[in-house]
């Protein structure tokens, strides 16, 4: 059994989210995880998920208290949380996981990219400010490098070669968001 933190995590029904998720509860870490709210559909859909991967039975985990599912989205301000709801999960969560966001290229899409990758990643570490002393371990890509050639340091955020599609451009917006709240001191991975 881990220490006890309690972890919120973003984009579990996504790929990398929905491994991370099972490796979470696996290590015994108390779990929220943030789900697009649906109604009692939620559940369903992320144990779906995670039955893909191996099958996983959820009810222990919700009864023991060790895995709650929040109705949420992360690119509607404050979470698309309840003032009250906020407040809670900022007093009890340690570490946030943000793996939310749309993989698409297609270019029609652009909006719906912005809004969940660019402005999603706004509000969740706008939601990071409220948890005094929690760590943002933000997923990123190596497709907010562009157009670059050659090497390419973590630390060469630059947009000037341009991007080969909208989602490539998204993630780097999303990356300097990040960076700018680690230069203002939120602790950051």
């Amino acid at each position: 059994m881990t220490d006890q933190r309690t972890l919120l995590l973003t984009g579990a029904t996504g790929f990398l989210g929905s491994h991370l998720a099972l490796a979470f509860l696996d290590c015994g870490y108390r779990l929220k995880i943030l789900v697009r709210s649906q109604g009692a559909g939620s559940e369903l859909r992320l144990k779906r998920v995670l039955d893909a991967i191996r099958p996983t039975p959820l009810l222990p985990h919700l009864l023991s208290g060790r895995l709650e599912l929040v109705q949420g989205d992360v690119s509607a301000r404050h979470l698309g949380l309840s003032a009250r709801t906020v407040l809670r999960l900022a007093a009890e969560v340690t570490d946030i996981i943000h793996c939310a966001a749309i993989v698409s290229f297609d270019p029609l899409k652009a909006g719906e990219l912005q809004q969940v990758n660019v402005e999603g990643t706004r509000n969740v570490l706008e939601f990071a400010e409220l948890c005094q002393g929690a760590t943002l371990h933000y997923v990123s890509t190596a497709f907010v490098a562009g157009r670059r050639r050659g090497p390419v340091q973590e630390s060469d955020l630059d947009g000037a070669a341009g991007f080969n599609n909208v989602y490539e451009e998204s993630k780097f917006l999303a990356e300097l968001e990040v960076r700018k709240a680690m230069a203002a001191g939120l602790p950051t991975i």
